[in-house]
């Protein structure tokens, strides 16, 4: 009776220590796991530190910026009435850049103007269009990304439609799409894609009834938007 009652005490120890062992691992995976969140969570709008901070405490840190407070548009004439030029445009080439606050990125595209539909620029002059968002690499091997997932970014070598307005108070050739997003679309240059593409991902944005739209069907609303701006 005594051998039992030692085997049974034996039992009883053996799976109390398994218990205990799977609540530690338990509580492990747990706090791995929300490490591992905290790492990958959006930056918090009262985090004040600046890229460079970020990368030195993060290694390859990421940051995820919300759509700002811009205006937007209904449709291509009220986004022509408030670009300051219209083009059509193909970015040569493309680099990020650290805002001036140092706390997010830029993307600078040298876009050389395929044709215009209004404003001062000219049929091959190359200016820079700045969108929001990119990739910064420090020279100490640290890096910094900034994601914008409501705008789709350009690629060098692609056409598109762009509404410009001057960045700020910048005079120096440098502009903003007008309405963020609303103000780029795809333009296919191949016989395999004739529909343009809104570079938008905001939410139920009205400018999405121009996506997938035919690409001379759009370019035509696009001259009457911009004659009808002219004629007023």
């Amino acid at each position: 009776m005594r051998g039992v009652a030692m085997n049974k005490q034996r039992r009883v120890t053996y799976l109390f220590r398994i218990v205990i062992g799977l609540m530690i691992g338990t509580i492990a995976i747990m706090i791995f796991g929300a490490t591992l969140r905290a790492r990958r969570a959006p930056a918090r709008s009262d985090d004040n530190r600046s890229l460079k901070e970020r990368a030195k405490q993060e290694h390859r840190a990421v940051k995820t910026e919300g759509p700002d407070n811009t205006v937007r548009f209904n449709d291509l004439t009220e986004l022509v009435n408030h670009s300051s030029s219209v083009i059509i445009g193909t970015p040569q080439t493309n680099a990020s850049r650290v805002t001036p606050d140092g706390k997010s990125a830029t993307i600078d595209y040298q876009v050389k103007v395929e044709f215009a539909y209004k404003g001062s620029l000219r049929e091959g002059d190359v200016v820079t269009v700045s969108l929001p968002g990119g990739l910064i690499k420090f020279d100490d091997g640290n890096s910094a990304e900034v994601r914008t997932p409501w705008f789709r970014k350009m690629l060098n070598n692609k056409t598109y439609a762009l509404f410009l307005t001057p960045r700020g108070n910048e005079r120096n050739g440098t502009f903003q799409t007008t309405g963020g997003p609303q103000g780029v679309f795809d333009i296919p240059t191949t016989s395999s894609s004739r529909v343009v593409k809104s570079h938008s991902a905001l939410e139920k944005d009205p400018i999405w009834k121009y996506h997938d739209m035919e690409v001379r069907a759009f370019l035509r609303q696009l001259r009457q938007a911009v004659n009808g701006n002219a004629a007023k």
